[in-house]
C-alpha cells in the first residue's frame, strides 16, 4: 500500500512541477518572476496570519470568571453530597 501511495505522490508532485514549468515557461518578462514571486508570498504570508488570528478568536481564553464559575459549581455539587449523604444516615 506505501509503494501506491509513493506512486500517487510521485504523480502528484510530477503534475504540479509540470504545470508549474508551463507556467513558468508561459511568462515572456523572466524578471518579472521575482516580483510575482514576492507577491505571492506576501499573499500567502496574509492569508496564514488571517487563519491564525482566526483560530485565536476561536481558542478558549482565559476568563476568570469561567474558572470562578466552575469552581462555585463543583462546590455546590461537593456540599449537596455532603448534605444528601447525611440526611440518608439520620434515616
Amino acid at each position: 500500500m506505501s509503494g501506491n501511495l509513493k506512486d500517487i505522490l510521485s504523480h502528484l508532485s510530477t503534475e504540479f512541477t509540470d504545470d508549474a514549468m508551463d507556467g513558468l515557461q508561459e511568462i515572456k518578462n523572466k524578471q518579472k518572476i521575482s516580483s510575482l514571486v514576492e507577491q505571492l508570498n506576501r499573499d500567502l504570508h496574509k492569508k496564514l496570519e488571517k487563519k491564525k488570528k482566526r483560530k485565536e478568536k476561536l481558542r478558549f481564553k482565559d476568563q476568570p470568571w469561567l474558572y470562578i464559575a466552575i469552581v462555585i459549581i463543583l462546590l455546590l455539587i461537593v456540599l449537596s453530597y455532603i448534605v444528601i449523604h447525611r440526611m440518608l444516615q439520620q434515616q
